[in-house]
């Protein structure tokens, strides 16, 4: 029986292991891969823009500052 048992539990490991390897998993996988890189690619290019607009909004300030100062 425990050699029965240890059979089933290789089997077990060697269709959940090797079986993740086959071409359609492997497509899936690299289309999951590719969106999470598009929605990370567009998170980075969101703060980018906001931090921009940031800099971009503080040198207005700081410019209408030293205008009036002078």
């Amino acid at each position: 029986m425990k050699i029965n048992s240890d059979s089933n539990q290789e089997q077990y490991y060697r269709r959940n292991i090797l079986g993740k390897l086959n071409a359609a998993d492997c497509a899936s996988y690299s289309h999951n891969l590719f969106i999470e890189y598009k929605l990370q690619l567009f998170f980075w290019a969101a703060v980018c823009c906001c931090v921009l607009i940031f800099l971009i909004c503080l040198a207005i300030c700081i410019s209408i500052y030293v205008y009036f100062l002078s």
